[in-house]
């Protein structure tokens, strides 16, 4: 049979790291089920071919009305279509009636069969469905819920995620992975517990094994970050991974980003992360006014312990990069610039590199769901698009992405909020006035950083000339917020790199390299591109452009006069 899989998300929630939900069904369908299939994988309507037999799609409650409307279309190229992920795995009763059947919870085992039914009986009727677990029909037109099925027992027996298909080439060099399954904590927000049912992990020699094919598939890698809830939960095994990769020669050859609770945040682990060659650690603070962290965390964190961590990761050189949650039921303006005061001054101390801000929004599975319906703010039928636009990132990749264009597209889609102490616009009103804090914070960290080349870069610019920035880096972007600030007209940020034009400019035009003809005289360039300095001065010197070419040791300004500024 031909197989697709498809991992369904929108534009916005686009992540920069491979999905690899699909990639385990991928690897455990071609391993277990009892004939080989042509398993693809797809991101576009456009790529469903109509040989296809089955297509599977992930999708989370957000995405669903998206979705909903492409399925018409999908169903006239492909008979049967599977469903799966976290909405339909919580809210089984919501099953359209294009979908053969939804998968609920943990797929692998579950998916397996279906494709074995389905080679075997060459459709997927209700007659052949009864006796499946973890799965949702129709059977003549009602939904049917069957029992579930019982989680992996044995996880080592899961194949590695098939990392070969449709690699883009940013995922060769940051990979991505999961070492457990779940969370041992309960926190209102979070419907990880109740999809994975019980927390379990991978054992240290398989995770390293993992790293090792990795690596030995792709051998430019040079950054992995483990996606898992909580990845420090077994000290015990973080130990012997370290010990592990140690033996196999690869300990410290690898940027690794992880994420963990501040309060295991000690002396032991500190050392242990950085044997482990930590790069970026990630927490959910979620709040440093004691009420709602009690509230959210369930009395299960307090703020001395999360100051406590910052300082020691802080003092042994380890980067962080926290959550925070806005708008809980109750939240005032004093919690609010509580957490938001606690944010700025850990920045200003270095302490904090960047810091998510999420508009607590209910999610199926999780309490906030039940308590949202109960005070009537979510009715039937759901709007499952009000669920989109909860988060925003303070931080320097979104000078491009205004703080007011999020709030637009929240209105837009009247994105679910919970709070009745304070208002949406109160809230996003105090919300800007430290987003532009923190922008400052950044633009003050990178100035200092490349002080010397940015001054020499001004020092060569004249009044009322039009500028363009090529390629997409701290520096880069920099340059692009302090030009502005100084009236210069900048009037494109350009880049060939897929991955920087998603993470920097996902709403910002965007002059590829290849549309130089679109480019006006008068204009100056100012390339910080390294890998790409040659070609750009040839095609700046062919339409007689002035250049600026910002490497990493030195300045050089073309145009006729060519002036050299080493860094200091």
């Amino acid at each position: 049979m031909n197989v697709a899989l498809w991992h369904y998300t929108n534009e916005n929630d686009k992540s920069t790291y491979m999905p690899l939900g699909i990639r385990y069904l991928k690897s455990y369908a071609e391993q277990y089920c009892e004939q080989h299939h042509n398993v693809t994988i797809i991101e576009r309507l456009h790529e469903l071919t109509d040989d296809v037999d089955v297509v599977a799609i992930s999708c989370m409650s957000q995405d669903f009305e998206l979705l909903k409307e492409q399925l018409q279309e999908i169903r006239k190229r492909v008979r049967d279509i599977v469903l799966g992920g976290y909405h339909i795995s919580l809210m089984p009763e919501t099953l359209p009636e294009e979908i053969a059947v939804g998968v609920r919870f943990e797929g692998e085992e579950t998916f397996r069969e279906i494709l074995d039914i389905r080679a075997r009986n060459g459709s997927l009727q209700p007659e052949y469905l009864s006796d499946v677990k973890g799965i949702v029909y129709r059977n003549k037109g009602n939904v049917q819920i069957n029992p579930l099925r019982e989680p992996i027992k044995k996880m080592e027996t899961i194949p590695f995620p098939d990392r070969t298909s449709l690699m883009k080439p940013w995922w060769q060099k940051k990979q991505n992975l999961f070492s457990s399954r779940g969370c041992p904590f309960k926190c209102v927000f979070c419907s990880s517990t109740n999809f994975w049912s019980r927390f379990r992990r991978f054992g240290a020699e398989y995770v390293v094994d993992e790293i090792c094919a990795i690596l030995r598939d792709f051998p430019d890698t040079q950054e992995i970050t483990f996606v898992d809830d909580l990845f420090t939960a077994d000290r015990k095994r973080l130990r012997n991974i370290i010990s592990l990769m140690e033996e196999r020669n690869i300990l410290g050859k690898l940027l690794i980003n992880i994420s963990i609770r501040a309060d295991q945040v000690d002396d032991e682990m500190c050392q242990l992360l950085k044997a482990l060659n930590a790069n970026f650690i990630y927490f959910g603070m979620e709040s440093a006014s004691p009420r709602i962290l009690n509230y959210l965390k369930k009395g299960t964190l307090t703020v001395p312990q999360i100051q406590h961590a910052l300082d020691l990761l802080y003092r042994n050189g380890i980067p962080i990069s926290a959550s925070i949650i806005v708008g809980s039921p109750g939240e005032t303006e004093e919690d609010l610039r509580m957490t938001y005061d606690f944010v700025v001054r850990n920045m200003r101390e270095g302490k904090l590199n960047e810091v998510a801000a999420n508009i607590l929004s209910p999610m199926p599975g999780t309490e906030l769901w039940e308590e949202g319906k109960t005070r009537g703010i979510i009715q039937e039928p759901v709007e499952w698009s009000r669920m989109l636009y909860y988060g925003y990132t303070h931080t320097e990749k979104f000078y491009n992405r205004p703080f007011q264009e999020w709030v637009k597209l929240r209105s837009q889609y009247d994105s679910f909020y919970l709070n009745d102490e304070m208002s949406q616009h109160r809230l996003y009103e105090i919300m800007l006035e430290y987003d532009v804090q923190i922008k400052k914070i950044f633009v003050g960290r990178i100035y200092r950083k490349y002080r010397d080349l940015i001054e020499n870069i001004f020092a060569q610019l004249q009044p009322g000339r039009k500028l363009i920035v090529y390629h997409v880096n701290e520096i880069s972007y920099t340059l692009v917020h302090l030009l502005r600030e100084q009236n210069f007209e900048v009037s494109y940020v350009i880049t060939d790199d897929d991955e920087m034009n998603y993470t920097y400019l996902s709403d910002v035009p965007v002059l590829q390299s290849g549309q130089w003809s679109r480019i006006e005289d008068g204009h100056i360039v100012i390339s910080c591109s390294e890998k790409d300095s040659v070609e750009v001065q040839r095609l700046t010197e062919k339409k007689r452009l002035d250049l600026i070419n910002l490497t990493a040791e030195t300045l050089r300004v073309g145009g006729g006069k060519v002036l050299e500024a080493e860094r200091k």
